[in-house]
This record gives structure tokens, C-alpha cells and sequence, in this order.
């Protein structure tokens, strides 16, 4: 699994290019897509935050706020909970890759 991966499988999800994933539009559907894949760049591949920082362009903060985003709305919306797991599922990453955030061991 490689960034260039999770990048495609993100933007797959939310319709948008990979080249918005790690550029500087702020539409929600490519703030989503992009801070999922910050996540499970950080969170699956074990980048340092400022490794991620640097393939998106950001600062380490940037990374810090997207992981923290993701954590928090896969527990409060099913929605974006679904969408991690469909990301999950297509890069076959378990939950043991990720932990057990959100419940995501039920989908």
C-alpha cells in the first residue's frame, strides 16, 4: 500500500481527482477525502506527522487537526463512519491496522 493508493481510494470515495486530495481546495467532500487519507497515512502506514505534512504540502499541525477530525466524526456521524469503512475495505486494512475507532469493527 502506498500514499499514491489511499490517495486514489479517498478521492474515489467523495468523487473527487487525487490532484484536489493533496492540493488546496477546501470543498467538504475533498477536506474529507483528504483528511482521511492524512489519517491512515499517519494511523496504517505509521508516517510521522511530518512526513504526512510534507507529501500534502501542510504543516505537522494540519495533520494533527485532520486525525483528530476523522476520530471524532467516525464516532458522531454514520455517514463518514461508512466512508472510512468502504476506504478501509477497498485497501483491505483491518481494524487491527487502524484500532477499533469508532466502532468500526460493526461498520
Amino acid at each position: 500500500m502506498t500514499p499514491s493508493t489511499i490517495i486514489s481510494e479517498c478521492a474515489r470515495e467523495f468523487f473527487v481527482e487525487p490532484s484536489e486530495v493533496t492540493g488546496r481546495r477546501r470543498e467538504p467532500d475533498v477536506c474529507d477525502a483528504r483528511h482521511i487519507a492524512m489519517w491512515i497515512l499517519y494511523r496504517v502506514l505509521h508516517m510521522t506527522t511530518g512526513r504526512v505534512a510534507t507529501y500534502f504540502k501542510r504543516d505537522r499541525s494540519m495533520v494533527c487537526h485532520a486525525s483528530q477530525r476523522v476520530e471524532d466524526l467516525s464516532e458522531t456521524d454514520p455517514r463518514f463512519r461508512r466512508a472510512i469503512k468502504r476506504i478501509r475495505d477497498r485497501l483491505g486494512v483491518t481494524v487491527d491496522d487502524v484500532g477499533d475507532v469508532a466502532g468500526m469493527t460493526t461498520g
